[in-house]
């Protein structure tokens, strides 16, 4: 450590470097000018300065002597007890003042470490401030310093950037100015808890720009208790997020659609099926009111004839050949069997319709664009349109059976995505079952769907007899375009969007048991919670 004396007195300046010795090197100086001199050449840790030299001009030498050694510590020394000269010395950047005619060994030593110790404190701390000045004038986010008014004690100048607010401006602006007026209550109610409790969370909320539009900030914030005024303060950390909640909103709606055309997709690689299937009843349908018109038109034949015969009876002018042949057009008419058959065609007929009706009912709810919020959902009625819609693709090779939970909980799901997973998950069972029949036509397989409530999942199990999955593939049959099917009929998407849509959409699990030569059961589980 370097000490320079600047001391006009020859007989202090001999004895200051005698008992400052102890501390590092001594340099004396006998006026402001020489001692300016010596700075260039060292620059000391402590100034020891006289404010009395002819050529210092009281504390204007300080000043000269600060601009020369900023970072030194400097103790004034002088004969006048003026408590005023003090304070303004230490105002303009003493660290100690120090009176000649009271002044021995052990206060001069102390002075000095006091000085050099208060020096480096301020040194800290203009660092400290500096380092803050930097961040927060360079920061990205915006930094603020509430008390637990909510009252704003400091705002980075990033908030200007942001909301496009001058200085002044957003000095006179307060937090309840800025923040949209739906969201003031719950910023409130988080600045009590952080206040109360101590703790922080995430908070979203609206912020006015200048030009009167609203961003969407999120922040987190601290509580600092151990303040000067010693009232609590509140540090938040803010970023503007508007930006990206609109890119998530676009990402929502490309998502939906693209959900949207995976489907119609689906219904159009089903549309011949379903078209089959809705020409099966349609076609007894019009079978049956052919048959019914032709009826229609032999008794109408019937009761114009018996109504013209009677007329003819109540006038009394009648033949028998009248009555013969009004008898012979109704055995033609074969009354017996119209009346045993029309009630079986209507009975047909409205069967008929009804299954159309449930197939068109099943397609409706399947292709159903949904929305991107969950929603209660009846799981059952969910699985009964799916197999209905996709009926003519496992119909020929497998029998369906459905053992659904009569008392199964609603489910708050995605019921348009749920749907394609089970559509997904029946036609690779059919698919399965029709590669371990092996040509063989007559005998079908099984495909058995069953629901029930465990604890607080509800459990979906798929089951087939197909020809089983190789222990070595189960761990990549979830990867998007792995597929063991021949080309062209398997894209290897399906049990990707299974896993997409229980796993990821739903935190829900996929679990695997499987067998080769006897078959696989996909078990999907579902919380009754919102996870």
């Amino acid at each position: 450590m370097h000490i320079l004396v600047v001391e006009d007195d020859e007989y202090l300046s001999e004895i200051y470097p005698q008992i400052l010795e102890c501390l590092g090197p001594v340099k004396s100086c006998l006026s402001m000018s020489l001692a300016l001199l010596a700075i260039k050449v060292t620059v000391p840790e402590v100034v020891i300065l006289d404010l009395g030299l002819p050529d210092s001009q009281g504390l204007d030498g300080l000043a000269r002597i600060r601009e020369k050694a900023p970072a030194a510590a400097v103790v004034i020394t002088t004969g006048e007890s003026d408590e005023n000269l003090a304070i303004e010395a230490l105002r303009r950047g003493a660290q100690d003042y120090l009176l000649k005619g009271k002044l021995d060994k052990a206060t001069l030593l102390r002075s000095v470490r006091y000085a050099l110790e208060r020096k480096q404190t301020e040194n800290k701390l203009r660092r400290s401030e500096e380092l803050f000045s930097v961040i927060t004038n360079s920061i990205v986010d915006l930094l603020s310093i509430i008390d637990s008014t909510g009252k704003r004690l400091y705002a980075s100048p990033s908030y200007q950037r942001v909301l496009g607010y001058s200085e002044e401006e957003m000095a006179g602006l307060d937090l309840s100015d800025l923040v949209h007026l739906d969201d003031r209550s719950k910023i409130q109610e988080a600045l009590a808890r952080l206040f109360s409790e101590g703790t922080s969370e995430g908070l979203e909320y609206r912020v006015r720009h200048k030009n009167g539009a609203y961003l969407v900030f999120e922040s987190n914030a601290a509580c600092i208790r151990d303040t000067q005024s010693g009232v609590p303060q509140a540090v938040f950390v803010a970023r503007d997020v508007t930006a990206r909640k609109q890119a998530e909103a676009e990402h929502n709606q490309m998502e939906m659609q693209l959900r949207q055309a995976q489907k119609l997709e689906s219904i159009g690689q089903l549309a011949a099926g379903i078209a089959h299937e809705i020409n099966t009843p349609t076609q007894y349908i019009g079978d049956n009111t052919i048959f019914l018109r032709d009826a229609f038109k032999a008794l109408g034949e019937v009761v114009v004839a018996h109504q013209a015969l009677l007329a003819r009876y109540e006038s009394g002018d009648f033949t028998t050949e009248e009555i013969s042949a009004v008898r012979r057009q109704f055995d033609n008419a074969d009354l017996g069997y119209l009346l045993e058959e029309i009630p079986k065609a209507i009975i047909q007929t409205m069967e008929g319709v009804k299954r159309v009706t449930r197939i068109v009912g099943a397609m409706k709810e399947f292709s159903h664009p949904g929305s991107d919020t969950k929603t209660r959902t009846d799981l059952n009625r969910a699985i009964e349109s799916t197999v209905t819609v996709c009926r003519n693709e496992w119909k020929y090779v497998a029998d369906l059976e459905l053992d659904l939970a009569p008392d199964l909980p609603f489910v708050l799901c995605l019921p348009s995505d749920f749907n394609q997973a089970i559509l997904n998950l029946v036609i690779n069972a059919a698919h399965a079952i029709e590669d371990a029949r092996s040509g063989d036509s007559k005998t079908k397989g099984l495909i058995r769907i069953s629901t029930r409530q465990v604890d607080e999942v509800v459990e979906i199990r798929v089951q087939d007899t197909g020809c089983g999955i190789p222990a070595g593939i189960q761990s990549r049959i979830f990867d998007p375009f792995f597929t063991t099917k021949v080309v062209g009929k398997g894209t290897g998407q399906g049990l990707a969007i299974v896993h997409s849509v229980i796993v990821e959409k739903h935190k829900g699990s996929i679990s695997l048991e499987s067998n080769v030569g006897e078959g696989t059961t996909f078990v999907l589980r579902l919380p009754l919670k919102e996870v």
